[in-house]
């Protein structure tokens, strides 16, 4: 069996059904745009299958009412794609119950899934992740073939959180993006071919841009496309509870009730609203939501003669009243994370008279992620 996804100056239709996940026919697009990209012929997407000789049937498991047919009638197995995490099996099939004579399936178990397997096919094409930010424009083709060879499953990815973490954006991304998209705070604009770039290499994560930037509050649109896309998106090592470091100093002059001062002993009544609006802000999108508390600009939270029980215990506080917090204001199908950094680290470790957060029941079920800090380069490698 052979599939013409695009011969003769015409491109197969894309089926997108009306009822599918939230963004896969945002999705859909960009892949039309690869396939036009390459033979200069767009493909139109469609909620129905079209009458044709040939249609591309995007779907994920459990949406599709197409996919419970062809599945059904056997021609196709989603036994091993069903139930899995970002994993997608490509199939070349009959059709015709539905009109068209030769259908090419991407079926995803979730739309992250979905979407790597119409990127897995653009890679086919000779379309490059680096497309947009390396211009790496991909040779024009007359035509696009397929045959059985192309059907596969992927595997399920073995680490859960792949991604970026932008950091610093001043002066290099933000120079750039004042040049190309008009603001050194990247916009959603720009947002977007991160994501995009992001989703081509497979990942999902993303900690954005925070040294003079505020994701969500420069733009909430950056957390609208960012969920729409299927990015999940976190907060650096002191941004919790889905805000950013600098959104407390940013706000508090017009929010009272957030209190004056970035301190979980002085003020931990302010904070913890400052925390629950963030939650409340974030809790429709996607998130891998940080905790803890650190000091401002990578300082110590309490004195320099505060003991290593009383940092363990402030941090400690913190942490439960951002518990309660998620559980009554958050998304508790969201993670949560610990970022074990520079002087967290003691308070994670304790010593032979202290009992440090590593044995704290509490965080049981979190994420701890493992960060080597090198004091020559300021960078930092993080592992989990």
């Amino acid at each position: 069996m052979i599939f013409e996804l695009c011969k003769n100056g015409q491109a197969a239709p894309v089926v997108v059904e009306e009822n599918a996940i939230n963004g896969l026919a945002f999705m859909a697009g960009k892949f039309c745009k690869d396939i036009e990209l390459v033979t200069d012929c767009k493909p139109q997407i469609v909620s129905e299958m079209p009458k044709e000789e040939y249609a591309v049937l995007i779907a994920t498991c459990g949406d599709s009412a197409y996919l419970d047919k062809l599945e059904a009638e056997g021609k196709v197995d989603l036994s091993a794609i069903r139930g899995k995490r970002e994993v997608y099996g490509i199939f070349l099939c009959d059709g015709t119950m539905f009109g068209v004579k030769n259908l090419m399936v991407v079926a995803g178990s979730d739309k992250r899934g979905a979407v790597y397997g119409m990127f897995h096919i653009s890679e086919l094409m000779g379309v490059s992740a680096w497309v947009y930010f390396a211009d790496a424009t991909p040779a024009k083709k007359a035509e696009i073939i397929f045959d059985k060879s192309v059907e596969m499953v992927s595997k399920e990815p073995s680490v859960t959180y792949r991604g970026f973490f932008i950091n610093d954006e001043q002066p290099c991304l933000g120079n750039w993006a004042k040049e190309k998209f008009g603001s050194h705070k990247p916009t959603p604009e720009l947002y977007e071919h991160i994501f995009e770039l992001l989703l081509r290499l497979k990942g999902n994560y993303l900690w954005p841009a925070m040294w003079r930037s505020d994701f969500t509050l420069d733009h909430i649109e950056n957390a609208i496309l960012a969920d729409k896309m299927g990015v999940i998106v976190g907060n650096s090592h002191h941004e919790p509870c889905c805000r950013s470091g600098q959104e407390f100093q940013i706000l508090r002059h017009e929010h009272p009730e957030y209190g004056k001062d970035w301190s979980f002993l002085s003020n931990a009544e302010g904070i913890s609203k400052f925390w629950e609006d963030g939650l409340k802000r974030n809790q429709p999108y996607e998130s891998l939501i940080t905790i803890g508390m650190r000091g401002e600009s990578d300082s110590y939270l309490m004195p320099e003669d505060a003991t290593l029980e009383d940092n363990i215990n402030v941090l400690k506080s913190a942490i439960t009243a951002q518990k309660k917090l998620i559980k009554e204001y958050g998304n508790q199908q969201h993670p949560q994370l610990l970022a074990i950094y520079k002087e967290v680290e003691d308070y994670y470790q304790g010593d032979e008279n202290t009992v440090g957060l590593k044995d704290w029941d509490v965080l049981e079920n979190d994420i701890m992620m493992l960060c080597s800090y090198n004091t020559e380069t300021n960078e930092v490698h993080i592992t989990s």
